[in-house]
């Protein structure tokens, strides 16, 4: 009977344990939370915060792209109304594209060739095993991400200053990288001089040396020529050839009607018959030469004219195309010397004195509150089971 008795008291005792652990499993649930959601992280971080996490110091640099007539671009009233960008001038052009190259494989393969090993700088020995680069031969993917972390590039497009930030573990590594990076800048905007000049004043200037070297082929043909036909200006002579000829027609003509009219009242055999036939003779053969030197003979004018004119058209049209690409030579220099670009610092890369991480109070009062939060968002969700189970 006794026994029974006690039986049946520890399986209430049971019963009832297990009816507390049933009704206190949220109350040790949300102590628990609290540990783990709250005091574990922070503990943790604090331990990193205040004992492992190393210094890291921060240069900062500045510079703008300028050129000779650059000027800036800006929307009207109504395009920033509407939220439309103004077109941006060269400056802000090569800007961006220069921010985009320092953060470019090809700057960090620059950099190793100026030997800086970007991965034994963000590996030294006083780097924390958080902070510092992973691997000590990374992959270039890894290398970019965590070199694109620690070395910002932005541009204020107000003012057009382009801003460079590298953080490192130590002071004068952030300052060499800083000032590797400017000359990386600088060596970019000059090889886009370059090739703006390849691109402009050297089709300009082959252009004008062809139409020098055919202007000169042009020239050099018409003073052959004249050498070889002894006139200097065909059409001058053959001007001048025909005048010759025409005093001459006439003359012949007058003298002719002459001749006419002593045969009307002299004999044919008379003196002055004879020798006025002879006259006219005379005067009719070298009309007839002078035609002759004017066309039908080898090296007549009129030749001479067609090829003297050829020349001369060919030697006009080099001239006008000398002249032409020699203006264009001109706007391409101009052109060039208004477009070039130049990199300006305004800050040299400045040597850190301080670490500017870790700031283990704003963070570890940052991480606080975050896990409080959680912590709260949990605690809303417990209690909503707990009134529904209720």
């Amino acid at each position: 009977m006794n026994r029974h008795t006690n039986i049946t008291e520890t399986a209430g005792d049971t019963a009832e344990n297990a009816t507390a652990t049933t009704r206190h499993w949220p109350r040790r649930l949300v102590r628990s939370a609290l540990f783990w959601i709250v005091v574990v992280p922070t503990l943790v971080a604090a331990i990193y915060l205040f004992l492992i996490a190393a210094p890291q110091y921060r240069s900062e640099a500045q510079f703008v792209i300028r050129g000779l007539d650059a000027p800036r671009s800006e929307a009207n009233g109504f395009g920033q109304l509407l939220g439309v960008s103004p077109v941006l001038d060269p400056s802000a052009k090569a800007s961006y594209i220069l921010i985009e190259y320092l953060r470019s494989p090809e700057a960090i393969r620059a950099l190793k060739s100026e030997k800086i090993d970007l991965a034994a700088v963000f590996r030294r020995p006083e780097a924390d095993f958080v902070a510092r680069l992973s691997e000590s031969d990374p992959a270039m993917e890894d290398l970019l991400k965590y070199y694109r972390d620690k070395v910002q590039i932005s541009l204020d497009s107000d003012t057009g200053i382009t801003r460079v930030t590298v953080t490192a573990f130590r002071p004068d590594d952030a300052r060499t990288i800083g000032e590797a990076v400017i000359r990386l800048g600088e060596a970019r905007i000059n090889a886009l001089n370059r090739r703006l000049f390849d691109n402009t004043v050297k089709i300009a200037r082959d252009e004008f040396q062809q139409a020098a070297d055919e202007l000169s082929g042009a020239q050099k043909a018409m003073s052959l020529f004249r050498n070889r036909s002894g006139d200097i200006d065909p059409q001058s002579s053959g001007k001048g050839e025909q005048e010759q000829a025409l005093t001459q027609q006439a003359e012949i003509d007058r003298q002719r009607a002459r001749l006419a009219d002593m045969r009307r009242y002299l004999s044919p055999a008379s003196p002055q018959v004879v020798a006025m036939q002879g006259y006219v003779s005379s005067l009719e053969a070298a009309a007839s030469r002078n035609r002759g030197r004017l066309t039908g003979s080898p090296g007549a004018v009129s030749q001479r004219l067609g090829e003297y004119e050829e020349l001369s058209l060919k030697q006009e049209l080099a001239a006008k195309r000398y002249e032409a690409s020699r203006l264009g030579l001109q706007s391409a220099n101009d052109r060039v010397e208004k477009e070039q670009l130049f990199v300006i610092p305004v800050v040299r890369p400045t040597a850190p004195e301080k670490p500017v991480y870790p700031k283990p109070l704003r963070t570890l009062a940052t991480i606080l509150l975050g896990a409080l939060l959680v912590y709260a968002f949990f605690m809303i969700v417990t209690a909503g089971i707990r009134e529904h189970r209720a």
